[in-house]
């Protein structure tokens, strides 16, 4: 059979049945080539619309609550170890961590800021004390008072000290080592 031939019914053939658009339908052959999804742009389209919804995706706020909850469940043994809480942020954590730090390294500067202070205090009183040519002045440099006899016998923790000349040449010399 012909492609291009009339196609005859056996009932006949009549005008009226062809115009009821009952004529089969013609078949044409169909090339096997595969569709143009397959071409280097289509393919390239279709990666340029994931690539953008998934960065759409990755922005959202669900996106990043979900894996925040990833993180939190997979260091979950961590930050138990480490003494954070469960279900923080690890921005909340470095936070807090970086305040602590932050407090503690104050506290440190004013520690060695205060024994620093101390350490010229003393440093400066030994001087002086080291100039002193007598029990007098080696008391009185920094202010204080001077002590009774009374009072350095107990210090110097000797009952037979009576406080003379010779006694408080002695007794200055082994304060100024």
């Amino acid at each position: 059979m012909e492609d291009n031939a009339p196609f005859k019914l056996k009932s006949g053939n009549s005008p009226a049945f062809k115009m009821m658009g009952s004529a089969p339908a013609k078949h044409l052959a169909l090339s096997h080539k595969k569709a143009d999804h397959t071409t280097a742009d289509h393919k390239a389209r279709n990666e340029a619309k994931r690539a953008e919804r998934k960065e759409k995706w990755r922005g959202s706020k669900l996106y990043k609550g979900l894996s925040q909850l990833h993180e939190d469940v997979q260091s979950i043994g961590t930050d138990i170890s480490k003494n954070q809480r469960p279900g923080t942020t690890k921005k909340e954590n470095k936070a807090a961590a970086d305040a602590a730090a932050q407090a503690e390294l104050d506290r440190m500067t004013a520690e060695d800021a205060a024994k620093t202070k101390a350490d010229a205090d003393a440093a400066e009183l030994k001087q002086k004390r080291s100039s002193a040519t007598n029990l007098y002045e080696y008391y009185t440099t920094d202010g204080g008072k001077f002590p009774s006899v009374s009072e350095r016998q107990t210090m110097y923790g000797d009952d037979t000290y009576t406080g003379t000349k010779k006694q408080n040449i002695k007794k200055l010399k082994e304060l100024q080592k």
